[in-house]
């Protein structure tokens, strides 16, 4: 029964990776400590790293003078329990100009 459980949560994963790396949209996972978790081809595409460059990274890390306010937005997001879209400007890499990009956040 373990093993079957395993081996199910492994396809799942196998799955969502899939599908994540699929969509043409950046997509991100960070922890409660606001710590990228997951982020899928496009995203670290978009910034010009690896996943493994990524993970770990907070946004204090890749955008230092919106972390601030990025954080602030994923806190309402997890007190309203409800998703939210937002337009922010961000550079996308070091040097770079901003560009606008639309935000989704979910709990």
């Amino acid at each position: 029964m373990l093993r079957q459980q395993a081996d199910l949560a492994e396809e799942e994963g196998t799955l969502l990776r899939s599908v994540l790396d699929a969509t043409s949209d950046a997509v991100f996972v960070k922890d409660l400590d606001g710590r990228y978790v997951l982020a899928n081809g496009a995203a670290t595409a978009m910034l010009g790293r690896t996943g493994d460059g990524l993970i770990g990274l907070t946004d204090a890390d890749l955008w230092p003078a919106a972390a601030d306010s990025l954080m602030a937005r994923d806190r309402a997001a997890l007190c309203r329990q409800a998703a939210s879209t937002t337009e922010e400007v961000l550079p996308v890499t070091a040097g770079a100009m901003p560009r606008v990009f639309r935000t989704s956040r979910a709990p």
